[in-house]
């Protein structure tokens, strides 16, 4: 009797997902080798293998009526992409909570610099900036900021890179939150190429620096946003697989929906 080599053999897996089909192929037979996912085709949402995020104009966002409001401990993270630099000198807020009072995330300059800032007594008070180097330009960048101890820090790709005391934080009177890009003035015009992707969450808790670092590896890992559990207030949001640009964002974490304002733009990449 004459044996042959076993081939590889694949079959093709349909998994039907809230409205749309995903499609993948099987393990390997004979060996278990891990799922390959197919590429997204057409209008085809994306698969598992990729980024999923927003972009947009002044006053194209997702906002949330209450969101991260914030407490005198407090964090938010969520991840970003500057695809350009070659921007006129200006602050583009990306994530916020802000009246007069509340905290934001924004890049600064020609999407040179990322700070984080919280309102005390005496106004919006930043860290100094992280510099956005050349090298990072297209690719997902994972800010978090966090306020505890008296101390607003912000960390980037899991690394304390600043910190700044503050002598006592006032959250917004009238809470909302907002995701992807804010209308405040002329300092924050259209353009400039910053999205906001993988997803968006925080709490009322002051996480460890390895709890940070954990959430930067496992979120690069997942392309989406790992939530940091602890405290109270917790809330998350995963951009990944919407495939569009919906009017609600359900969370992950938490109860509050994030709803759409304007007409951001739904992008994704591997």
């Amino acid at each position: 009797m004459e044996f042959t080599t076993p081939r590889k053999l694949n079959y093709l897996v349909v998994i039907p997902r809230a409205g749309y089909l995903e499609y993948a192929l099987s393990p390997d037979v004979y060996n278990g080798e891990g799922s390959e996912f197919a590429t997204e085709v057409g209008s085809v949402p994306p698969v598992v293998n990729e980024w999923g995020g927003f972009d947009g104009l002044d006053a194209t966002n997702y906002y949330g009526a209450v969101g991260i409001v914030g407490a005198s401990t407090f964090h938010v993270q969520g991840w970003l992409v500057i695809e350009s630099q070659a921007v006129a000198a200006e602050t583009r807020t990306v994530y916020s909570n802000l009246g007069t009072r509340g905290w934001r995330i924004a890049t600064t300059g020609t999407n040179a610099g990322i700070n984080w800032g919280v309102y005390d007594g005496a106004g919006l008070k930043t860290t100094a900036a992280f510099t956005v180097t050349a090298g990072m330009i297209g690719s997902p960048i994972h800010v978090c900021g966090v306020l505890a101890g008296g101390n607003a820090t912000l960390k980037v790709n899991g690394v304390t890179v600043a910190s700044v005391a503050i002598a006592s934080y006032t959250a917004n009177l009238t809470p909302s939150m907002m995701v992807g890009r804010r209308a405040v003035d002329t300092s924050f015009t259209a353009g400039g190429l910053v999205r906001a992707v993988g997803g968006f969450a925080g709490g009322h808790y002051g996480p460890s620096d390895p709890e940070v670092v954990a959430a930067y590896n496992a979120g690069l890992a997942a392309k989406d946003i790992a939530h940091i559990a602890g405290g109270t207030n917790q809330q998350a949001w995963s951009f990944k697989s919407l495939g569009s640009a919906p009017s609600t964002i359900s969370p992950t974490v938490g109860a509050e929906s994030l709803t759409k304002n304007g007409s951001p733009t739904w992008v994704s990449f591997p």
